[in-house]
């Protein structure tokens, strides 16, 4: 991750299917390798600066695999889940020495390690095959490699190093009780302390660098805080400023006894449960969205002020606008398309242009159902001019100019309004047939102003198809009112379209 929380690269593999514990070989500033495991036989060294690459693996006897992984200087501990521990090395991974269990049913919970102390707490089943957590501490000195134990009075659940005081270690509960203890005497070095106002179960902690203040997690996501004075000051080493997470809005408090209570401001019900919509596991796969590269016209301008880089918008695309690409092989068409400026976006198979080939038999021969199975008709798109098949359609399913145009009569050669009831009449009886507005197009064409105005398509010309077809309808609208006027005046659009607005002027001021 990087800041702002986008990701910088993703690791996928086979191998990895139930990864839970991973871990820096070293904690310097321009270490790279990072050791990953987790309930498989395997241990990976993942390169941090080749994008999370795997360099090394090794496989782990008895095929249990790892729960959790610390390193110091010289070894790698890795504790599996039978209880034991594999020190590697850090170099080759190699086991240097292994560390059996206490007891034979014993499962380590957490582990600690620093320097040449090594810290675990786990649990054992013993009563009716339920975990019971042990009430005391392993000790090992990875120089004897002997194990101690220190009592304690709760079970500890977790475990971490005052680094500024080597030998001191926090155990902490699930229930809010944490102690000091002194691992180079094995005693306590503090009594027993209760997080105050704990209402869940603890579930992370964490030291701070100068060991002066620990964080305690719960389960409802609260951080709680003690330090070693009353007002602790945390201190960014950092140029940029700590980020925090972003507040969850909460609902306001709701009495259930007020009967004036609007109980749909309540987006969703509070379930346990799972939902009917939750699909199961085993058929959902999870995915990462991954962005894309950058434009490099955009990173050839770009200006750096502190860690934010800001380019000019080349053109290409809106503000806070972006391309996903979802396949290598999309990100390829991308930029195929990129460079050629007269691209046109690709149309779903099932809304893409049909030829119809006819044979001697025509239209009888045509299994038409493949591709319409409804009782509506359609216009056929391989005339000229057909780029009016669509607002033809809007105009047959509008039922009074549609009921207006096919009574209507005249004795004009070339009536588009006769004409469009002839279409309207052959719509109706086709019963899922398709239609040629033939006759139509031919009157449309041999009107003047027709040419005039430009509404005769040409694979020449420059002019999209939307201004094309909003000069049509114009043009049509104005036609079939000339063409159907009455002797009061009134034509078949006037009576539908129109609209009756009325102007008053109304004198305020006379000067004399």
């Amino acid at each position: 991750m990087h800041l702002q929380r986008s990701t910088i690269w993703i690791q996928t593999s086979e191998d990895f299917y139930d990864l839970c514990t991973l871990s820096l070989l070293d904690k310097s500033a321009s270490n790279h390798r990072l050791a990953v495991s987790g309930n498989q036989p395997s241990l990976f060294e993942l390169d941090i600066n080749r994008n999370g690459q795997i360099v090394r693996r090794a496989s782990i006897e008895g095929g249990t695999g790892y729960k959790i992984v610390r390193n110091n200087p010289t070894f790698l501990a890795c504790a599996d889940f039978a209880g034991g521990i594999d020190l590697r090395n850090k170099d080759n991974f190699q086991v240097m020495r292994h560390l059996a269990p206490t007891s034979s049913n014993m499962m380590i919970q957490d582990m600690a390690l620093l320097g040449n102390q090594l810290v675990t707490c786990g649990f054992s089943d013993v009563y009716r095959n339920r975990p019971t957590a042990h009430m005391y501490l392993s000790v090992y000195d990875l120089r004897t490699f002997r194990p101690q134990l220190i009592r304690t009075h709760f079970p500890p659940v977790l475990l971490k190093f005052l680094e500024v005081y080597t030998s001191r270690l926090v155990c902490v509960s699930t229930s809010g009780q944490f102690q000091m203890f002194d691992v180079g005497r094995l005693e306590p070095a503090s009594p027993i302390n209760s997080i105050e106002m704990l209402q869940f179960q603890v579930t992370c902690f964490d030291v701070s660098s100068n060991s002066q203040g620990i964080a305690f997690g719960d389960e409802a996501g609260n951080i709680i805080v003690y330090g070693t004075a009353q007002d602790i000051r945390f201190h960014n080493t950092i140029q940029r400023a700590t980020e925090f997470a972003d507040p969850v809005d909460t609902l306001p408090a709701m009495d259930v006894c007020d009967p004036l209570n609007v109980y749909s401001s309540v987006p969703l019900p509070i379930c346990d449960g799972p939902l009917l919509s939750d699909l199961p596991p085993q058929i959902t796969r999870f995915r990462y969205h991954v962005s894309g590269p950058v434009d490099p016209a955009i990173l050839s301008s770009i200006k750096m002020v502190g860690q934010i880089g800001y380019a000019p918008n080349n053109g290409r695309m809106r503000r806070n606008e972006y391309n996903y690409i979802t396949s290598k092989h999309a990100t390829a068409s991308f930029k195929l398309q990129d460079q050629s400026p007269s691209h046109e976006s690709q149309i779903p198979l099932y809304y893409q242009k049909i030829d119809i080939k006819y044979n001697k038999l025509g239209i009888e021969d045509f299994d038409y159902n493949q591709y319409n199975n409804t009782c509506f008709a359609g216009l056929e798109s391989s005339l000229p001019n057909c780029y009016s098949n669509d607002m033809l359609q809007v105009f047959y399913f509008l039922e009074p100019l549609r009921v207006m145009l096919t009574n209507h009569s005249c004795d004009r050669e070339f009536c588009l309004s006769c004409e469009l009831a002839y279409l309207f009449h052959m719509l109706e009886n086709a019963q899922g047939m398709p239609c040629q507005a033939s006759n139509f197009l031919r009157a449309f064409r041999t009107i003047p102003e027709v040419s005039a105005l430009g509404l005769l398509s040409n694979e020449d010309r420059t002019t999209g198809c939307r201004q094309l077809i909003q000069g049509w309808t114009r043009f049509i609208f104005t036609q079939l009112h000339q063409e159907t006027l009455d002797p009061n005046g009134e034509s078949v659009v006037s009576r539908l379209f129109t609209m009756p607005q009325k102007t008053l002027q109304r004198l305020l001021f006379i000067y004399h």
